[in-house]
């Protein structure tokens, strides 16, 4: 007996089959065939049906055969090492799912995806799909700690820097053309008139 085989009932599959198979009926034909139980999938390779989810060991590590059964219980970045448990692959574990290591400004399709590795004052900006830290909060990045701000606030000390920058740097240069030409403004020459 093997999976897609015609079948009159559980019993016949489940001789037949190695794993957690049954006899189910097509709703539209009516036609009942050999498949896996719920929360089981096919696994060819291995020529049987494996459970989708897993039971956890002593240790609390999700027990595997086969790397499709982590990615069916923490997602597609999951795998199954050789010790036959479930690890994420170069990420963290968050709320039961393996997200990709990531840091500020990294890309992103979800806040989870920031949440897991940057804390939980972190999201992901949907408008420019980055990883950022929420405005005022601290989002730890490798050892750092970065103030998060908003767009419009990163903009606006930008703009105040430059602006900072020039007049400080005109004031300079505007007294040192002053005193080379030994010409002073109205207000500085009476200032040094008055002393």
């Amino acid at each position: 007996m093997d999976v897609g085989d015609a079948c009159e009932n559980h019993e016949e599959c489940n001789n037949g089959i190695q794993g957690a198979a049954w006899c189910q009926q097509n709703d539209e034909t009516g036609v009942k065939t050999c498949g896996c139980k719920i929360q089981n999938y096919w696994h060819a390779g291995r020529d049987m049906c494996l459970p989708s989810i897993l039971p956890k060991d002593a240790d609390g590590n999700y027990e595997c055969v086969d790397k499709k059964q982590c990615e069916y219980t923490l997602g597609k970045y999951s795998s199954c090492d050789s010790a036959n448990r479930c690890n994420c692959q170069g990420g963290n574990i968050y709320k039961g799912a393996c997200y990709l290591q990531k840091q500020l400004n990294d890309t992103c399709d979800i806040s989870l995806e920031c949440i897991a590795s940057l804390g939980t004052d972190s999201f992901c900006d949907e408008s420019i799909k980055r990883c950022l830290c929420e405005p005022g909060k601290v989002c730890a990045v490798s050892g750092k700690s970065l103030m998060g701000m908003s767009q419009a606030s990163l903009s606006t000390l930008g703009i105040a820097l430059i602006v900072g920058f020039v007049l400080v740097a005109g004031g300079i240069a505007g007294c040192l053309f002053c005193k080379r030409k030994k010409e002073y403004s109205p207000v500085h020459q009476a200032s040094v008139t008055k002393k």
